[in-house]
């Protein structure tokens, strides 16, 4: 497939489809994520491809950008980091079920839900689990990190508010709103 730009036009290997919302710049690299299996970090300048990352399965989700890596889920479960320089992987982390919601980064965690209805608190440097929080149904949405405070909305109806930085390996729950209707994006 063929994507277009005002300046140039790049074929991305066998792509089948792109996530044209998920297009990311970041310190001159444009990032697309891919239901090829594959992120692909292009010079924003050129449009040339500077490193190209498979995954296991589709990517239906945005990168998450700091701290020198890039941080991806995929529908294999797993949440990638990334060199940002290279696109070599750091490390991984396994969740019970597809990452398809972006990553959110702030002050050295890295806030991530699941289809298996969990939002993990990660190590952004080492991928090792913080806490975790159990909804019950997929979250699909990103999460919101403000004031010390993680918002995210899960498939259940519920809008949830958790302290940014719990010792509780559960996550520490501060309320929960209900919409009686899936939250399938960011709010």
């Amino acid at each position: 497939q063929i994507v277009s730009t005002a300046v140039q036009t790049f074929v991305l290997g066998s792509v089948h489809a792109v996530s044209y919302t998920h297009l990311d710049v970041y310190k001159r690299q444009v990032y697309v994520s891919s239901t090829d299996r594959q992120l692909y970090a292009l010079d924003a300048s050129t449009g040339f491809l500077r490193w190209v990352f498979a995954t296991g399965d589709a990517i239906s989700g945005a990168a998450a950008v700091g701290h020198g890596m890039v941080y991806i889920g995929s529908e294999d479960r797993r949440l990638y980091a990334l060199n940002r320089a290279t696109g070599q992987k750091v490390w991984h982390f396994t969740a019970g079920d597809a990452i398809t919601a972006m990553p959110s980064l702030l002050d050295g965690l890295l806030y991530i839900g699941s289809d298996d209805g969990a939002l993990y608190a990660l190590d952004a440097s080492s991928g090792i689990v913080r806490w975790a929080f159990a909804t019950d149904s997929a979250i699909t949405a990103p999460a919101i990190v403000d004031s010390g405070i993680v918002y995210v909305g899960s498939n259940d109806g519920f809008v949830y508010a958790l302290k940014a930085q719990s010792s509780n390996t559960e996550g520490e729950l501060l309320w929960k709103f209900n919409t009686y209707a899936a939250i399938t994006d960011a709010m």
